[in-house]
């Protein structure tokens, strides 16, 4: 990795008054940089990804990893921003130093995909990475990084996230914030745009910073762990374009056959009738179903509540010790948040009674 990326490492040590859990210098001597971590995230936490971590974040200075707004330009732009707000000081002047660090930290968010895409990191060293900092949470920095690295392990993640921390409101706007993050590590490219987008979805417009301690309260919360409240009430949510709609209702009849509750749209409508539909299927695909099966093809994204469905179905997956999205695929259409890696099964190979036979053995194991 130092060969490719063109770092020179002099030494890696532990440094209890670093400001941050990861920080580097270029040392006096020009021998190389100086990578400094927080003793027990060296001891006893996963140094391999913070180490890979720094050495891309070195890297970029000189050999870029995305495209992002040049400093005097992105500066030029918070100060518009901040004055389109009517903020006064010394709320201005926090506003702004709260997006320059959203900046810095997307652009890790970034790096962190470059480096789980080029295996300098493993996902399970990801994973790792995220759990460390889940229960050792700061300030806005370890949020938006703890938030960044469950965007770049979107599909595959199951970390100890609790159901009932997800279902709150507040807790789904941060994972639209990771469904924001994701499109940004999607094209590699930081834009002033996209940083206040971020930073509106912190909260933290009108109050500076007074909101994100609740943000990380939030996260935190978020290891607790506690048993799941309420049992399933079904044991297999389909999601699927309406153009797919056929497949998705001769999939729910063989499984309904087979004395298996499916939730479907269509075999639902009176019970959806007068229902906030927002709240009632991210209820449905969160909190509600054994298992949520994932019709992928060109149509999926074609109405933002399919959309809305996988998002919730990710929050769920993240606290589960098993998979909990069966992606199924109709054609080849990519799937932005369900790895390529990721088992599916594919349609155009697989029999309608062999596709329902697998579900139920995973409704058995």
């Amino acid at each position: 990795m130092l060969t490719a990326l063109g770092v020179t490492i002099e030494a890696i040590e532990t440094s209890p008054y670093s400001l941050d859990a990861i920080t580097w210098e270029e040392s006096d001597n020009s021998r190389g940089w100086r990578i400094k971590l927080y003793p027990d995230l060296a001891h006893d936490g996963p140094a391999t990804p913070a180490v890979a971590l720094a050495i891309a974040d070195i890297s970029h200075r000189t050999n870029p990893l995305y495209i992002e707004t040049p400093p005097a330009e992105f500066n030029r732009l918070s100060s518009a921003y901040v004055e389109s707000r009517g903020l006064g000081e010394p709320e201005a002047e926090r506003c702004k130093a709260i997006l320059v660090t959203v900046d810095a930290v997307v652009g890790r968010c970034v790096a962190l995909d470059y480096l789980l895409r080029e295996s300098y990191l493993t996902a399970r060293e990801l994973r790792d990475f995220v759990s460390y900092f889940r229960g050792r949470i700061l300030g806005l920095r370890s949020t938006l990084e703890v938030l960044g690295a469950h965007a770049v392990l979107r599909a595959g993640s199951r970390g100890e996230v609790i159901d009932r921390i997800l279902s709150s409101n507040r807790a789904y706007e941060l994972l639209v914030l990771v469904d924001r993050l994701e499109n940004v590590i999607a094209s590699r490219r930081v834009r002033h745009v996209d940083v206040v987008e971020i930073y509106e979805a912190l909260g933290t417009v009108d109050s500076v910073p007074e909101r994100i301690p609740e943000r990380i309260s939030l996260l935190q919360a978020m290891t607790l762990g506690q048993a799941r409240q309420r049992a399933a009430a079904y044991d297999v949510a389909i999601s699927h374009a309406d153009q797919d709609q056929a497949i998705a209702e001769r999939l729910a009849e063989l499984l309904i056959e087979r004395q298996y509750r499916v939730f479907l749209h269509k075999f639902e409508r009176a019970n959806l009738w007068g229902k906030d539909l927002y709240e009632h299927l991210a209820d449905i695909y969160l909190n509600r179903s054994r298992y949520c099966l994932v019709l992928i093809s060109q149509h999926y994204f074609s109405d933002r509540r399919q959309k809305h469905e996988l998002l919730s179905a990710q929050a769920r997956s993240y606290g589960m010790e098993h998979e909990y999205v069966l992606p199924l695929r109709l054609d080849d259409t990519d799937i932005p948040a369900i790895l390529p890696t990721t088992g599916s099964i594919d349609l155009r190979l697989t029999a309608f009674e062999d596709v329902v036979t697998l579900v139920v053995d995973k409704l058995e194991s």
